[in-house]
């Protein structure tokens, strides 16, 4: 692995307070599980998982709201 990566993921780890090995193993479950939510999928709905890019400051609970708002006034 890149020393850079190495060094950073160290300092993360140190910062709060967590081993190396227990970050990774962390992140292998979610990926895991997020490999099985697709599994559980339709093909279409696979398919088109993440086709789409939202901007970083898209608020799903913001745009919903709009959307309701709109539909009933």
């Amino acid at each position: 692995m890149d020393k850079k990566v190495i060094e950073a993921s160290k300092r993360y780890a140190r910062k709060n307070q967590l081993s190396l090995s227990a970050i990774i193993e962390s992140y292998l479950k979610e990926l895991s599980s997020r490999q099985k939510k697709m599994e559980d999928l339709p093909p279409i709905t696979r398919k088109l998982a993440g086709s789409v890019k939202l901007p970083e400051d898209f608020d799903e609970k913001i745009m919903l709201t709009d959307e309701i708002a709109g539909k009933y006034l």
